[in-house]
């Protein structure tokens, strides 16, 4: 995640990034909604 914080994102991206961090470090998980909307986050910004 941290990958992504040199990208310019919303404020809604910048919302749900520090929400994933809070629960990999809570949960030590993300749920399976999360990683796929990182995962496009991460496609979306590096083209």
């Amino acid at each position: 995640m941290s990958g992504l914080t040199r990208y310019h994102l919303t404020k809604n991206g910048d919302q749900f990034i520090a929400s994933a961090k809070r629960d990999v470090n809570q949960k030590n998980m993300l749920t399976e909604h999360q990683e796929e909307r990182l995962e496009n986050l991460y496609k979306e910004k590096s083209r």
